[in-house]
């Protein structure tokens, strides 16, 4: 399973790391428009502990990219992703590229790390992404269902024909061999007021997706960051 993490990832303008995907890439402090950098290359493989379940990965190219959007995803366009635009809590929201973390007036959230990866459910293969991230309540209420909506931080989109963005299909760590099962059962986890706790979330996306996108929201259930992941090629 090939592990790439996000870094250096810049707030508004376009950021591009370059290089082949690794299954861990440290944090880096640098950071600029015109930055390029290299990751090495590293193969990891998982297989399931039982049938008909296998999980398994090779390593591929891969690049990261920044782009800033404020629209819902129901509206989202292409044309838009490269600013970010004001919302009406803009002034308290912020994102830092050093840590990877999106800071609202309730919560912070930060990437922790992302995966692809080919899994089997019985007869039929899916190449999937992971994203792990971790959510920290900063708030003075309790986050769950009922009171934060459907507990959305993040979500993982890609760009259907049209220029319009369209959620990727979310797939059910249920079971005990399947990659960060605790983790995924944080999804819906109550978070009282200073606890954090980190989530790890899966989506199938179709052989001919060439890039897919991290969707940061703001407390108010807006996307305003949208980061660029290239898939790596098979």
């Amino acid at each position: 399973m090939k592990k790439i993490k996000l870094f250096s990832l810049a707030l508004i303008a376009v950021t591009t790391l370059g290089g082949c995907a690794t299954k861990k890439v440290e944090n880096s402090s640098q950071s600029s428009v015109s930055t390029e950098e290299q990751i090495s290359s590293s193969t990891k493989e998982t297989t399931s502990k039982s049938a008909p379940k296998s999980s398994e990965s090779s390593s591929k190219n891969s690049s990261v990219s920044s782009t800033s959007d404020s629209s819902s995803r129901s509206n989202a366009s292409s044309e838009n992703v490269d600013k970010l635009e004001a919302t009406d809590n803009m002034s308290e929201v912020s994102y830092d590229e050093d840590t990877k973390t999106l800071t609202t007036p309730i919560s912070k959230v930060q990437i922790v790390e992302q995966e692809f990866n080919t899994w089997k459910r019985g007869t039929k293969v899916e190449k999937i992404f992971i994203l792990r991230y971790s959510v920290e309540n900063t708030s003075d209420e309790i986050f769950n269902s009922a009171n934060h909506g459907s507990l959305r931080y993040l979500d993982v989109v890609t760009e259907e024909p049209g220029k319009k963005f369209s959620g990727l299909p979310e797939r059910v760590l249920s079971q005990e061999t399947d990659p960060y099962h605790e983790e995924y059962k944080n999804t819906q986890k109550r978070l009282e007021q200073n606890d954090k706790t980190t989530i790890a979330t899966a989506y199938a996306f179709r052989d001919d997706v060439k890039s897919i996108y991290v969707e940061f929201y703001d407390d108010q259930n807006n996307s305003v960051k949208r980061l660029q992941v290239d898939v790596p090629e098979n």
